[in-house]
């Protein structure tokens, strides 16, 4: 989505600058003025720029970050006090200066008479849209505490399962790591030395040392013109992959991938689930919920399909039938979800799918953990028994010519 640098006067006369995301300038005119902003300009920000920025910038604060908040403003309103006066406290606390920023803004809006769901929704890098509808959910109900000790909950859960994944990953990373430090190592210092002996020998050499040798002479001496080629690389793939186009690519081929397509779709699955489950909860219909959350499961052909299935049951279809019908979820988890839906008990149906997916997904990592150490080290131990064998290569055909 394209992001716009907006210049923004309020109604105290202060001028602002703020970046927003919007799909065209006229809906983020009309969005802004709305909310009783006065726009001196919108500024377009360059593709590439944005690219960039995307790759470095830190985003919002981190889920630690905003639990904490949460948590202290659950604790505050729960013992009575004021939003104004339960803002100013948690700002005395916060230590995040970008954070603390936005917190005076919010206050400032609530105290201008804007509801505490608004204030948070103009600042959407900071408080997700699911965020802000629970909050809305819960001012609707006049019980804002349950609805922010639910996503508390949702959030917890949503963060342990990204943890796991991530654990798995570092492992894996760390041998790749090493295994690329070691292959390096052999061609720019132990290959390099070997060659410069037998060259002042004069010998012939077999052919996998002349390749092996070409080879290391070529990365030398192109290093540099390597190492541009390959920042160039990252750099295109990265642009690439923030377009529509190239986003969706991606995310499909994640899901074609052995194991790891499995493992991604059981995560969209739970999340979906979890998710459905926390916005139902809040009272929020059942359209408006899946609409909100087609926006949260982080795959472009999955959330392609989400919102396939809100014109479905826009249309009049059940769940149930809409999710079928755009294969958004496997057999299993439409079996179900059609119980659920057909028992009146949807809420916790979506809890008890999105606790099997998660446990089917803890197993996914554990096992594809435990395949991929020795298929990493067979790998890196072929690379350098093929690098070692070619510099040897030569001294063996020396030892059978002196026998």
């Amino acid at each position: 989505m394209p992001k716009y640098i907006v210049s923004l006067g309020t109604d105290d006369g202060n001028v602002l600058e703020r970046e927003y995301d919007s799909p065209d300038e006229k809906s983020l005119r009309e969005g802004l003025s709305k909310d009783g902003y006065y726009i001196f300009g919108i500024k377009k920000e360059a593709t590439l720029l944005i690219s960039l920025k995307g790759s470095f910038a830190k985003k919002g604060i981190s889920a630690k970050e905003f639990v904490s908040f949460n948590q202290q403003l659950v604790a505050l309103t729960k013992a009575g006090l004021p939003i104004i006066k339960s803002l100013d406290t948690i700002m005395e606390r916060t230590g995040e200066k970008r954070f603390l920023e936005i917190l005076k803004e919010v206050k400032e809006a609530v105290r201008g008479g804007a509801s505490l769901s608004d204030a948070f929704e103009r600042f959407p890098q900071f408080f997700p849209t699911l965020y802000v509808a629970t909050v809305k959910a819960g001012e609707k109900s006049g019980d804002i505490v349950f609805s922010l000790r639910r996503y508390i909950e949702y959030l917890k859960k949503m963060e342990g399962i990204k943890k796991k994944i991530v654990s798995a990953s570092i492992y894996p990373a760390v041998l790749v790591f090493v295994a690329v430090g070691v292959i390096l190592f052999l061609l720019s210092y132990v290959v390099p030395t070997f060659s410069r002996i037998y060259l002042e020998a004069g010998s012939k050499l077999p052919y996998p040392t002349q390749i092996l040798i070409s080879v290391t002479t070529l990365l030398r001496e192109y290093f540099l013109v390597s190492s541009l080629l390959f920042v160039a690389l990252i750099v295109s793939l990265s642009y690439y992959s923030r377009t529509e186009k190239g986003r969706r690519r991606l995310d499909l081929l994640k899901l074609k991938l052995p194991f790891v397509g499995a493992i991604l779709s059981g995560y969209a699955v739970s999340k979906f689930a979890r998710t459905l489950s926390t916005v139902l909860g809040g009272g929020i219909p059942l359209v408006e919920s899946v609409r909100m959350v087609s926006g949260v499961l982080g795959n472009k052909v999955l959330e392609e399909k989400a919102r396939n299935v809100v014109r479905r049951v826009e249309e009049g279809s059940s769940l149930t039938d809409a999710v079928d019908s755009e294969g958004l979820m496997p057999p299993l988890a439409v079996s179900m979800l059609g119980v659920g839906e057909g028992s009146g008990s949807l809420e916790e149906m979506l809890i008890d799918i999105a606790g099997f997916y998660e446990e089917e997904v803890d197993s996914k990592l554990s096992a594809l953990t435990t395949l991929i150490e020795p298929v990493l080290m067979l790998t890196m131990g072929l690379f350098v028994a093929a690098i070692v064998i070619a510099m040897y290569l030569p001294v063996f055909k020396l030892g059978e010519m002196a026998g």
